[in-house]
């Protein structure tokens, strides 16, 4: 018999991509394409966190690793959590993420964490 592990795939539903995605911008000209507000990626990480995680740990076997998959801004969203949790999730499939958002906030965030101690 093959010893085949589950797979738990979840999805989360958002009503404002560049609200719930985004971290605050740093810079007015981001206004210009990203129309307010945008502060809420703190808050979808907070809810995956405290919410989702527990809920799957307590409901379901989850001792494999998590990984990670979005494209465009999801990826960007998912990229978040690298920067502020090193313990959410073990690995990332990361396809087209929008790097250039807030004059490149997210390079800037990578950055300084490949340069800090870790």
């Amino acid at each position: 018999m093959n010893n085949i592990e589950p797979l738990i795939v979840i999805g989360v539903v958002i009503e404002d991509r560049w609200n719930q995605f985004l971290t605050p911008n740093n810079h007015k000209e981001t206004l210009k394409i990203y129309q307010p507000p945008i502060v809420s990626a703190n808050k979808l990480l907070m809810h995956i966190e405290t919410e989702i995680e527990p809920y799957l740990k307590k409901n379901f076997r989850t001792e494999g690793y998590r990984l990670t998959i979005g494209h465009s801004l999801v990826r960007t969203f998912l990229t978040y959590p690298s920067f502020e949790s090193d313990h959410l999730f073990d690995y990332s499939i990361i396809i087209s993420p929008n790097y250039s958002y807030d004059k490149e906030q997210f390079v800037e965030r990578a950055n300084k964490y490949v340069t800090s101690d870790l």
